[in-house]
């Protein structure tokens, strides 16, 4: 999968574990950070008496190019399947990730999150996917750990809707089965009538809805 990364990059070989994914992929993006970086410049700065000072400077080019590879290192990160990390491995990989939602990106946020919640950090797990809820998916992850793992319905339902109302068949199902669970036939019907063409789970709690009113 990250074969075609790596080969852009200049690697002659993909790194065959996702330990060594993760490890390789940090390591590029530190030294490719380094080497966009140039010699820096000595100004004179304030009036007075002549003040020299050591400043970096980055062009603007040079900054497009960084980002660019950050968010081509930070993807290939989220690509990689939880179920294939190790320990050691999602500690790099988190690392990673929590200096990327830190600068604001959601869908690193969203992955981090989810990370968190299968090693079972629900707190931080929680505070990480709160941040993600501006991504429809984000705010689908926060409404299924609140239903499943804090059994808030409630709050639940909330941030369910909103993923749902982005159109997401997922969404709109478990929020179908959350209503129906709580009691709102309406409502479930409503949302699962919405996902059923496209769900086969929400076909079979419909017609298991109709079944029994």
């Amino acid at each position: 999968m990250l074969a075609a990364a790596f080969a852009a990059s200049g690697e002659t070989k993909a790194p065959a574990t996702a330990a060594e994914r993760v490890r390789s992929l940090a390591a590029q993006s530190y030294s490719r950070y380094l080497d966009l970086l140039p010699h820096e410049e000595t100004l004179n700065i304030g009036a007075g008496p002549r003040m020299d000072r050591l400043v970096p400077f980055v062009s603007i080019e040079q900054e497009k190019r960084q980002r660019a590879h950050h968010r081509r290192v930070l993807a290939q990160l989220k690509a990689i399947p939880a179920s294939g990390l190790r320990d050691t491995d999602r500690a790099s990989a988190e690392s990673y990730l929590q200096k990327a939602a830190d600068s604001g990106d959601v869908h690193a946020a969203l992955r981090l999150g989810m990370l968190l919640w299968e090693r079972r950090d629900l707190d931080a797990a929680e505070e990480m996917l709160r941040s993600a809820t501006d991504d429809p998916q984000g705010a689908y992850a926060l409404g299924l750990l609140l239903w499943r793992e804090r059994g808030n319905a409630g709050a639940a339902v909330e941030w369910l809707d909103r993923a749902a109302q982005a159109d997401d068949p997922s969404a709109e199902r478990d929020l179908g089965i959350l209503l129906r669970e709580n009691g709102d036939i309406q409502g479930a019907h409503h949302w699962l009538s919405r996902a059923a063409d496209r769900d086969g789970e929400a076909r079979h709690a419909l017609a298991e809805l109709v079944e029994s009113h």
